[in-house]
């Protein structure tokens, strides 16, 4: 009874192997397993023994496959199993030469030899909320939040964003802030050039607009541009249309003015032994109308950095300081606007 067990254990690892694939190296030594690709000099096997291996086509003399696959040859694609004879490879009984065969895929697979298309764009989705508060001499709230939408491929992005802010002090409201943006850019030609278009809207009480709203479009070109290590340096020119409705004491006008802005992002990996520090951000935007340049012109300037909270890739703090400098201001609205903050960040897909 145990010969008879031990000859069906031999039988059944011989039938294993004779239906595996099998390459053969220039050293002699013998591989048998499921091929899955060959392709861009190298040849990939499924081993029961060794697992996923990849080994340099150029150190392969021979390959062997038990069933068709597909095979990419100098005068065409064919599809046949690969087999060895006197020296030659053969396909589908046609012989070739062993190093003809420098692509296979199996039935039914992605051809390796095609262009890869491009990853498909995805939606990433930011949310944020902070409350300050302070009392004693003066009662003190401050409520913010905003609502961010990117939709990102690897030739455009498209961003929505809403921000809106209110607040009281000493019983008294003292803002009441409304932005929303909507922002396009496309890569031109795969190149670290680009062009975009954008609109603004903003509705603030106490900078004294009814509605503030700009839209327009220009030129973009990244001095560096590294999206797998979270670096990014971008310029920015263009024109943009300004209509201005104010609510008390200016003529309400529009305009077309000039803008210039200067983009960077770093991602901190590692600083002084602390690991994944989150992503440092400072946008500055310059915009001075064309109609009186010196004497009517924006600036504004946001820089902050994004903390990882113990780590976690949804939940962070956003610490930062953004100004706004408008130099035709009604009477009593200060000309530079500057606000510290710190908001809770929610990030998912």
């Amino acid at each position: 009874m145990k010969n008879v067990l031990r000859l069906m254990a031999v039988a059944a690892i011989a039938s294993v192997c004779a239906v595996a694939d099998q390459i053969t190296l220039t050293d002699g030594s013998v591989l048998k397993g499921k091929i899955s690709e060959v392709f861009d000099g190298k040849v990939k096997i499924e081993t029961d023994y060794a697992g996923k291996l990849e080994i340099d086509r150029a150190k392969v003399a021979n390959i062997v496959t038990d069933g068709p696959v597909m095979v990419a040859l100098p005068e065409g694609k064919i599809q046949g199993a690969i087999g060895a004879k006197d020296g030659k490879s053969t396909v589908a009984d046609k012989t070739v030469e062993p190093g003809a065969i420098q692509t296979v895929w199996t039935l039914g697979g992605v051809d390796p030899t095609l262009p890869k298309p491009p990853p498909p764009r995805k939606w990433a989705y930011e949310a944020d909320f902070s409350i300050d508060g302070k009392t004693g001499n003066t009662e003190k709230t401050d409520f913010s939040g905003g609502l961010k939408a990117t939709l990102a491929g690897p030739d455009d992005k498209l961003v929505l964003s809403l921000r809106g802010k209110y607040g009281r002090e000493g019983g008294e409201k003292n803002a009441e802030e409304v932005i929303a943006k909507a922002d396009y850019e496309h890569m031109i030609a795969g190149t670290n050039n680009s062009w975009y278009v954008r609109a603004e809207a903003e509705r603030d009480e106490f900078e004294n607009f009814d509605l503030l709203f700009t839209a327009g479009g220009g030129y973009g070109y990244y001095l560096l541009k590294d999206d797998e290590n979270g670096k990014q340096v971008r310029l920015r020119a263009g024109v943009v249309y300004q209509k201005k409705k104010y609510s008390e004491g200016m003529e309400d006008d529009d305009n077309i003015a000039l803008e210039f802005n200067y983009h960077h992002e770093l991602k901190i990996h590692e600083f002084l032994g602390f690991k994944n520090l989150g992503k440092l951000v400072t946008d500055i935007t310059y915009t001075p109308t064309c109609d009186d340049w010196q004497h009517d012109y924006t600036v504004k300037h946001e820089s902050a950095i994004d903390i990882p909270l113990g780590g976690s890739k949804y939940w962070s703090v956003r610490l930062g300081v953004s100004n706004e400098y408008r130099s035709r201001v009604a009477r009593n609205v200060e000309r530079l606007d500057t606000t510290y903050f710190g908001r809770l960040l929610l990030n998912w897909e």
